[in-house]
């Protein structure tokens, strides 16, 4: 399944090993784009499997962006 950027978000690695929200989409380092409402949901696993050690850093941060921020509908 694929979606518009405008609907995605970025995650990216930074040089410490460390996952974050990339809220421009331009940060250096290994990234992915994801869909902030099927991350939302993706279960614990999931996240540690695709993010490691970050995974629940990550969740909480894509969970406060959909919230303060709703994906947009195309």
């Amino acid at each position: 399944m694929s979606a518009p950027k405008t609907q995605l978000q970025r995650i990216v690695r930074d040089t410490q090993g460390h996952w974050h929200v990339d809220p421009t989409g331009r940060t250096a380092g290994r990234g992915a784009w994801i869909c902030p409402d099927c991350a939302a949901r993706a279960n614990e696993r999931d996240l540690k499997r695709a993010f490691r050690a970050s995974a629940p850093h990550v969740a909480a941060e894509l969970a406060a962006r959909t919230v303060a921020q709703p994906a947009r509908e195309g």
